[in-house]
């Protein structure tokens, strides 16, 4: 038993297979079925290995997102080939998703993909290819592959400004982040300070907030006639990162941090 996919064109059918099988070259068109007026109504085709009918069926029907082809890519020059070579003449959507110039759906994916969506930073990686048109594997590897660790830190840490302290504290938590086993550290230890610990009347809430795709979106305080921006919280960050939760980190080039 076998399946084929039957594909439905107004009157383009031969057009169509001759442009799939330029973009697919590990492919060939069939012995095409004609009408009484020796035109096509439709044509056999194969593309890497899969069999596809092609029908001049008239304009009733159209495609749509519903169905959609998924290319599997070894890597970023395949999925740059194909983004490019499917949306000329059609249109880029989300996801790795387009539509070619007939309408018809497909999904540029790289095979890296199903590995990172089944590894340890799975729910950081959907949010990151989430944003993206045509997949970045280089991002996503780099999102897959991040590592943040916290413990309770065993330092005393302090923070001033000018010499006035703004926080000390014996339970801060200890963040780092890396790129995974055997690799370079990306970002030096930080301390996160809990409020009690800190002269909160000596902070100003700003409206500057980032995003990060592994702790969550941070909101901002800067020192009450110091400098802006100094201070940085996450007030409900995503699970892997609820150790800070509430709690504030400084940055050291706008106070001053000791950590013994």
């Amino acid at each position: 038993m076998k399946i084929t996919p039957f594909l439905w064109f107004d009157n383009q059918a031969e057009e169509a297979v001759k442009f799939y099988l330029s973009v697919f070259r590990k492919g060939k068109a069939g012995k095409p079925l004609l009408d009484q007026a020796g035109k096509v109504i439709a044509l056999p085709f194969e593309m890497q290995g899969q069999k596809f009918t092609a029908l001049n069926g008239g304009p009733q029907f159209k495609f749509n997102e519903s169905v959609s082809f998924v290319v599997h890519c070894k890597d970023q020059k395949e999925v740059d080939y194909y983004w490019k070579k499917l949306t000329a003449g059609g249109e880029e959507s989300m996801c790795g998703w387009l539509k070619d110039k007939y309408g018809l759906s497909w999904q540029i994916v790289p095979d890296v993909l199903l590995k990172l969506m089944t590894g340890p930073n799975h729910a950081a990686v959907m949010r990151t290819f989430m944003t993206m048109r045509k997949f970045d594997v280089a991002t996503l590897v780099k999102v897959g592959s991040h590592k943040v660790s916290t413990k309770p830190s065993r330092k005393r840490v302090r923070v001033t400004y000018r010499g006035e302290v703004i926080a000390d504290t014996r339970n801060a938590v200890e963040m780092r982040e890396g790129m995974g086993k055997g690799k370079k550290t990306v970002a030096p230890v930080v301390y996160y300070v809990p409020r009690k610990d800190v002269k909160m009347d000596r902070l100003e809430r700003t409206a500057h907030s980032t995003h990060c795709p592994f702790k969550g979106d941070a909101s901002y305080f800067s020192v009450a006639g110091g400098p802006e921006n100094a201070v940085w919280s996450y007030e409900s960050p995503f699970p892997q990162a609820k150790a800070i939760k509430e709690r504030l980190a400084f940055y050291p080039d706008k106070v001053e941090i000791s950590a013994r």
